[in-house]
């Protein structure tokens, strides 16, 4: 049975409990402590985003990242048992990206010229691909392909002794099968930068050890120095999605919008629905803010916003971050604070991230999951909306609201930061059939939703 992640189904079906019967599975039984983390939110479980777990004795940390939920402990280093007593004897790298789309690598390094067998192992534990080879000495890299389940654990083994690690997928692509396929050796320098963030968390029995559970903007707090397996609880209280604080209304042209606190961020919880309905001809600075209605029904306006022409919504400046057409003391985001959202949010990939420069794609984990609506959008394409944004899929319009596309799949969302010479700027899309989302640019001549933040 294949299980797909990006199934809805799926995400119920991955309990804590389940991960942690089959890791214990495979985790080395040799001096081993597996740590299990969930959750509760007034006395009903929640999904974990992110565990951070500091060893305070030792001051080192690790994290784990949803669906993840899960830590296995040998007696001197690491996740799954894996003991490294040197970077002169066998292990393997944690893979990367992890969670990964298309295809991931795998390193593996060799103290002498020997033979290998390695496996990739489904959830369920059935052992997908076996392979064997005589290797040199040296970095080796392997690249797994063709993914369409959730979890897989790859293993390699080199005389007897055996390394793993945990990989999850994140998209479904449920007519191909995996591959590993071997690339070739790599540099030490390379190797090495990823080794190290796979195999930096130590733990002795005795350390005291600190746990931070994630869930939307809320953290819970444990501390314990465990010397069996243990299952934790993060206990939360409180509502996701607040408003900004003395700001939890802003009334603006005759409508009341109410406002959401994500992070350090304050934003608007609805789309902008000002100005007057324009149709079958481009807006100009005339002094009027000019808006489109999708379909040219002003009842669209009221339900998802109006849609608005880059440089009508900017009221004809090109400054990052301007006033526009939002209240006073709000703007128009940048694509900066848009990133910033996003890493905010996001349950794998923090602010910071190189994976939130990335164009042209859907980038991030679950990020759309998390900012789409409970409702509205198409074929259940809906999101768990846990941080209160609540993004409709608004559509959009071009020729001046003459074509329109998209609504109650689509929500194009504009940003203050122009892309190029070329009249465009870049915008943000969320998808029905997508958890994570695309940034990429669009004409000034297009209309869209748009979003306002606080100064």
């Amino acid at each position: 049975m294949a299980i797909n992640l990006n199934s809805r189904a799926m995400k119920k079906f991955i309990t804590p409990g389940l991960l942690f019967v089959f890791l214990c599975a495979f985790a080395n039984s040799q001096n081993t402590i597996v740590l299990t983390f969930t959750g509760v939110n007034n006395n009903q479980h929640v999904p974990l985003s992110k565990i951070q777990i500091t060893n305070l004795t030792l001051g080192v940390d690790t994290m784990l990242f949803a669906p993840d939920t899960v830590l296995v402990l040998g007696d001197e280093n690491s996740i799954f048992g894996n003991k490294i007593k040197s970077e002169n004897t066998f292990h393997i790298s944690q893979n990367y990206p992890n969670p990964f789309t298309d295809q991931t690598s795998v390193n593996i390094f060799l103290p002498q010229k020997t033979e290998v067998v390695f496996s990739l192992i489904n959830l369920l534990g059935l052992q997908l691909i076996e392979h064997r080879g005589v290797f040199d000495a040296g970095n080796h890299v392997f690249s797994i392909t063709g993914a369409n389940e959730l979890c897989y654990i790859f293993s390699a083994t080199v005389n007897g002794e055996t390394r793993s690690i945990k990989m999850f997928h994140k998209r479904d692509n449920s007519d191909s099968k995996p591959q590993i396929l071997y690339k070739g050796k790599v540099s030490p320098t390379n190797f090495q930068k990823s080794y190290k963030l796979s195999s930096g968390f130590k733990y002795n029995i005795g350390d005291q050890l600190k746990y931070i559970g994630f869930y939307g903007t809320s953290l819970s707090f444990i501390e314990d120095s465990p010397t069996t397996s243990q299952t934790y609880t993060f206990e939360f209280t409180g509502t996701i999605g607040v408003p900004c604080p003395g700001t939890p209304t802003v009334v603006y042209q005759g409508l009341t919008y109410n406002t959401v606190l994500i992070g350090d961020q304050c934003w608007l919880k609805e789309n902008l629905n000002v100005g007057v309905k324009s149709g079958g001809s481009p807006s100009s600075n005339n002094g009027v803010i000019e808006k489109y209605c999708y379909n040219n029904n002003s009842s669209n306006c009221i339900f998802f916003g109006g849609l608005y022409e880059w440089d009508e919504m900017m009221q004809y400046v090109t400054l990052p971050g301007t006033q526009g057409i939002c209240p006073q003391d709000w703007h128009i985001p940048s694509d900066e604070e848009w990133k910033i959202l996003e890493g905010t949010v996001d349950s794998q990939y923090p602010v910071g991230d190189p994976e939130w420069d990335v164009s042209g794609e859907y980038r991030g984990f679950d990020v759309g999951f998390k900012l789409k609506s409970e409702h509205q959008w198409e074929d259940n394409g809906n999101g768990d909306n846990s941080f209160g944004f609540s993004a409709l899929p608004g559509g959009y319009c071009y020729n001046w609201g003459a074509y329109c596309f998209s609504a109650y799949k689509l929500g194009w969302f504009w940003t203050s930061s122009t892309y190029g010479s070329d009249n465009r700027a870049w915008k943000r899309g969320l998808w029905y059939e997508y958890d994570n989302m695309i940034r990429s640019d669009g004409h000034w001549s297009r209309a869209y939703s748009v979003r306002c933040i606080k100064d």
